[in-house]
Order: C-alpha cells, then structure tokens, then sequence
C-alpha cells in the first residue's frame, strides 16, 4: 500500500479499536475472576489500537518522505476496480454476520474463507479448502475449549 493509504487505514483502524474498547470496557464486571465479559475485546482491541498506531505513524513518516523527496506525482491511485473488490469485502463481513446467526459458526467461516480467499487471488483448490476447514476447525475448538465462549450453532429460523 502507498503511505497515504497506510495513514489512513492505521488512523481508521485505530478509531474503530477505540471505539469498540470504550464498549468492551462498559461491559459487566467478571462475577469472581478472569477476564470477564469484556476482557477479551479489550485485550484484542489494545492490540488493534497499537497496531493502528504503528500503521498510521508509518504512513505518516512515509509521506512526509515522500514530500521531500517530489515524488508524490508518482503515486498510485485507487482503481475502480479495487474500490470493487473493496465493496464486495464490506458486503461480504456483512452477511457474514448475518448469516452466522442462521446457519452457525461451522458452517459461515470455511465458506467466507474460502470466498476471500479467492477473491484475492488464490486458486489452489486443494490448499484453500484444508486451510479453510482447518482454521475454522481450530478457532472453534480455541473459542469453545480454551476461551469458553460459545459460538453460534446451525438454528435456520427466518
């Protein structure tokens, strides 16, 4: 990605982590120990802050490089095209979401990883499919075992 870019995602990932830990952080209270209800997103959504951070700090630094260097001209534009696969990307997370709550964990993540896995760009069918099955079948096992969160079950009620 160009500077500009990286500046700008870091700063929009850093805004939606800050936003996200202020809700995490209004949740409940664990009743005895642990993490409690929002412990988890807290710790993940600091992690996004930071990473955001670096990001945007990057993208800053790299364009003021480029500044002083005259090769701002150069840059690369958005192309209709990437502004495309960038919609479908949205569109996707969104009935991603909504589709988990009928058809379950188990079911939504391989297909959506499979989906965004090809649409940027893989095609070895084999490797996407043991990959996709693979990760589904270890997050849910994490989430489930590790973490005691329970994710969404098959429950196809309209």
């Amino acid at each position: 990605m160009t500077p500009k870019a990286d500046f700008f995602a870091g700063t929009g990932i850093l805004v939606f982590a800050g936003i996200m830990f202020n809700i995490a952080r209004n949740m409940p209270a664990p009743a005895t120990f642990g993490l409690g209800p929002g412990g988890y997103p807290m710790l993940v959504t600091g992690v996004l802050m930071l990473l955001g951070s670096i990001l945007a700090v990057q993208g800053w630094l790299g364009m003021r490089r480029l500044s002083r260097s005259g090769e701002e001209a150069g840059q690369k534009s958005i192309t209709f095209k990437e502004l495309g696969g960038i919609a479908i990307l949205a569109l996707s997370f969104w009935a991603y979401v909504f589709l988990m709550r009928y058809l379950g964990y188990l079911i939504t993540t391989p297909i959506f990883l499979f989906l965004f896995l090809f649409q940027y760009g893989a095609r070895k069918w084999k490797q996407m499919i043991l990959i996709c099955i693979i990760s589904t079948g270890l997050s849910w096992f994490l989430f489930n075992y590790v973490f005691y969160v329970i994710l969404p079950d098959f429950y196809f009620r309209w």
